[in-house]
């Protein structure tokens, strides 16, 4: 059964985080990816910054044991950096809002598909992270605030109950303007025992040569057994579906 620990870190210097160096720049850059990845695996369920005087960085992480966690910690970027101590202590998540719930023994497979569309990152960036833009090449309704644990709900069908219209409870893992985009997903309601879990969807955006802009999806997280190959065999379609028409809607090819 995983258990929870609460990390707290602290400064190495005098007056941290004030006027930081490029290399402590730099070493807060890689802490921020590192942690980004933890929670895309379930296994930092929160981080950030507690303000104000005596200011601290506080995680929460989700592991098997203690020997994971403090394996984790010895390799945070910023630790290995000298910017940040660490202190570990174990606690317990009695209550937790809004967790969504990841396959435990997800396999290694991924869905991946790519799109060039002639227009500048930031629009295709708003296709994406917009109402506006989701609408104009994905569904007619959409939920969504772009901030982590945001709704990023893509929605189908005006008939059907609540909870079986499309990606409802999905939401924004993580994001970096232009550049990324993480969301929770779910499988269709067809597919009841994988629906009441997630996989991963990863949008990454980069300027080509010519000024247009690539994206590239990767869909992961995908569970086993014969209904998790169901849902695998269904997004490969549908994926593409949707690159496509994203594509053809800004104008590519």
């Amino acid at each position: 059964m995983p258990v929870q620990f609460l990390v707290r870190l602290s400064g190495t210097r005098p007056g941290w985080p004030e006027a930081m160096t490029p290399a402590e720049e730099g070493a807060m850059a890689a802490h921020f990816a590192y942690l980004r990845t933890l929670t895309w695996a379930s296994k930092c369920l929160l981080a950030g910054p507690v303000l104000g005087e005596g200011g601290f960085g506080l995680i929460v992480l989700q592991v098997a044991d203690e020997a994971e966690a403090q394996a984790i910690m010895a390799a945070e970027p910023s630790v290995v950096a000298g910017v940040h101590r660490y202190a570990l202590q174990p606690m317990v998540a009695s209550l937790l809002a809004g967790r969504q719930v990841f396959p435990t023994a997800a396999t290694a497979r991924a869905i991946v598909r790519e799109a060039e569309v002639p227009v500048p990152r930031a629009e295709a960036w708003r296709a994406w992270t917009t109402e506006a833009g989701l609408k104009s090449f994905f569904a007619e309704r959409v939920r969504l605030e772009l901030r982590p644990g945001g709704p990023f709900e893509i929605l189908f069908g005006e008939d059907g109950p609540e909870g079986e219209r499309g990606a409802e409870g999905c939401t924004v893992l993580a994001f970096e303007p232009e550049c990324l985009l993480a969301v929770s997903w779910n499988a269709p309601p067809q597919f009841p025992q994988a629906r009441q879990q997630r996989t991963q969807v990863i949008l990454h955006f980069e300027e080509t040569a010519t000024g247009g802009t690539r994206v590239r999806l990767v869909n992961h997280g995908y569970g086993e057994g014969e209904e998790w190959d169901a849902v695998f065999a269904y997004f490969e379609g549908a994926w593409t579906y949707v690159m496509a028409n994203f594509a053809r809607t800004l104008g590519g090819a």
